[in-house]
């Protein structure tokens, strides 16, 4: 951040500089030349910090995913922290989409789902799109909206077909993905055969990434 404010202030240097080449006489199109050159230099150098930065950024999270399991109070905090002054939509609603998920792991259902619903909808770019839409949909769904989460199967299809599609290298992201087929079947009305295919995975008892979404649907079983 520091580098970048560094760079804008260098930016504001050139530019106080070319007014005094201007009020100094020099030729016109020397000028021109000499502003361009200059405003391409710096514009290439803002592009390659903002990557920098982004990388570093992003980095930053990753270090921070293991509070998710461990500690998702934590979690919570350092991304709420994170997000401080931020104003670019795509990371406004990748924090606040993990904030959401951080809330999700903490049961708090209803919490997860309102602060899901603040994420900026322009900043759903890329990847974030689809994940952010999965965690969205299991917000809905655990907090007890189940008509609102079978419109958002519906009306996000392509999004959650994309997760569906990234969740395969991901084994939580599977366990999400099945539980999303199972939530729906029973928001269906189709309990016998939620109960068939928990009777055909006894295995996902012992699955620590179960924990969580066998409760839930143990829950609505009743």
């Amino acid at each position: 951040m520091k580098l970048k404010k560094l760079w804008f202030a260098i930016l504001v240097v050139f530019m106080m500089m070319c007014l005094w080449f201007k009020n100094t006489g020099m030729e016109q199109g020397q000028f021109w030349g000499v502003y361009g050159i200059g405003i391409t230099i710096w514009f290439l150098g803002a592009v390659v910090i903002n990557q920098k930065w982004l990388k570093a950024f992003y980095q930053e999270i990753e270090a921070k995913t293991h509070l998710l399991k461990e500690n998702p109070k934590q979690y919570i905090k350092e991304m709420e922290g994170m997000l401080e002054g931020k104003k670019s939509p795509m990371l406004i609603a990748l924090l606040v989409n993990n904030i959401g998920a951080g809330y999700m792991y903490q049961k708090e259902y209803e919490m997860a789902r309102q602060k899901l619903l603040t994420v900026p909808e322009k900043g759903l770019k890329g990847s974030i799109a689809p994940i952010y839409y999965a965690n969205l949909a299991q917000a809905l769904y655990c907090s007890g909206k189940e008509e609102a989460f079978l419109k958002l199967l519906v009306l996000k299809a392509k999004e959650l077909d994309l997760f569906q599609k990234m969740a395969k290298e991901n084994p939580e992201w599977q366990v999400m993905v099945t539980s999303m087929d199972l939530y729906r079947m029973l928001a269906e009305g189709q309990k016998a055969e939620v109960n068939k295919i928990l009777a055909e995975h006894p295995e996902w008892k012992q699955d620590e990434n179960w924990k969580n979404e066998l409760e839930i649907i143990k829950e609505r079983l009743k």
